[in-house]
C-alpha cells in the first residue's frame, strides 16, 4: 500500500477545515495545566474541571502555594487524579523558583517541569506560541499507524519525527488538529466508521479486516 502524504493532507483539510483544539484556556499558565490534566482521559471532562481550578489557582504563585488535597478535590473527577495534583503543586513551584512565573517557550525546558512529557509541551508551543510542533495523543497515533505513516510498534515519539519528516513544517499545527478530530470523528479504536472513511485504500486495519 502506497500512502500519499499530500493525499491525507487534502482529504483530512477537506474534512476538518477548523479543527481547533478542544481544551479550554486563556493563556499558557492554563493551556500547560489543562494539557496537563488531559493525559488518560477526555478534554470534556477537563474544561469540566479547570473552570473552578482556574479561579482557584489563577496563576503559578498561587499553585504553588497549594496544598495537594486541595487541588485534587478539584480534580478529583478525573483519572490519575492524586499523582495529577502532585505534579501540579510540583508545577507551580518550578515556574515560580526556575522561569520566574513564566511559561517557558521551548520543548527542552517545558519537558525540565514536573508532570510535562514531549507531547503536552508540544501542544503549548504550538497553541500558546505558534511554534510547528506536532503532538501525538493516542488518535494521531492510532490513525497514523493505520493509514501506514508509522509502524505498528512505534512509539509516540517516533510517530511524530515520522510525521514530521512526511509533511511540511507549515502545516503541523493544523494537521495535529485533524488527525484528532478525524481519530474522534471516524477512526475510532473500536468500530471505526470505515463507510464514511476516504482511507480505505491505503488503511493498513482495513486491509487486514479484508483478508
Amino acid at each position: 500500500m502506497m500512502t500519499d502524504p499530500s493525499f491525507i493532507a487534502g482529504e483530512l483539510g477537506r474534512l476538518y477545515p477548523d479543527a481547533r483544539c478542544t481544551l479550554d484556556f486563556a493563556d499558557s499558565f492554563q493551556c500547560l495545566v489543562a494539557v496537563s490534566l488531559s493525559a488518560q482521559t477526555t478534554d470534556k471532562k477537563v474544561n469540566a474541571v479547570t473552570p473552578a481550578l482556574f479561579k482557584a489557582y489563577p496563576d503559578p504563585v498561587s499553585l504553588s502555594k497549594a496544598k495537594v488535597e486541595e487541588v485534587g478535590e478539584h480534580i478529583r473527577c478525573l483519572g490519575l487524579w492524586r499523582g495529577k495534583a502532585e505534579n501540579l503543586v510540583a508545577l507551580g513551584e518550578a515556574l515560580v523558583n526556575r522561569f520566574s512565573g513564566k511559561v517557558p517557550m521551548t520543548i527542552g525546558e517545558l519537558t525540565s517541569l514536573p508532570g510535562v512529557g514531549i507531547k503536552t509541551a508540544s501542544v503549548v508551543v504550538a497553541e500558546c506560541f505558534n511554534i510547528p510542533a506536532f503532538p501525538v495523543d493516542t488518535h494521531v497515533s492510532r490513525v497514523a499507524k493505520r493509514l501506514n505513516l508509522a509502524f505498528e510498534n512505534d512509539d509516540p515519539g517516533k510517530v511524530m519525527e515520522k510525521l514530521k519528516r512526511k509533511f511540511p513544517r507549515d502545516s503541523w499545527i493544523g494537521l495535529h488538529h485533524r488527525f484528532i478530530a478525524f481519530g474522534r470523528g471516524i477512526c475510532h479504536a473500536q468500530n471505526p466508521e470505515c463507510g464514511r472513511c476516504p482511507f480505505t485504500s491505503i488503511c493498513r486495519l482495513f486491509a487486514k479486516n479484508a483478508r
